[in-house]
């Protein structure tokens, strides 16, 4: 029988929730892509069913890539920069 995937909504809150997110889209894309998207490159990549949210107060944080890997980013639409004032 065929695994399926659910819908997905993985929300990291923090640095270590933001990192472990840039991590799993990371793991995402060398399990599941195609030579095309391999082309394109981890950020361009997704999965239909699978979204995150990373939400962090450090726009730092949400900007730069793995430390060990800066390709992989997350899109300005799944960032949220929660400021403190």
């Amino acid at each position: 029988m065929a695994k399926k995937i659910a819908k997905t909504l993985l929300i990291g809150l923090g640095g270590t929730g933001v990192s472990t997110l840039k991590y799993a889209k990371k793991r995402f894309f060398e399990t599941y892509a195609n030579e095309e998207e391999i082309a394109a490159g981890v950020e361009s990549f997704s999965l239909p069913m699978v979204e995150y949210l990373a939400i962090d107060t450090s726009i730092t944080e949400l900007q730069s890539g793995l430390p060990e890997d800066e390709s992989v980013k997350l899109k300005s639409n799944e960032c949220f920069h929660a400021s403190v004032l």
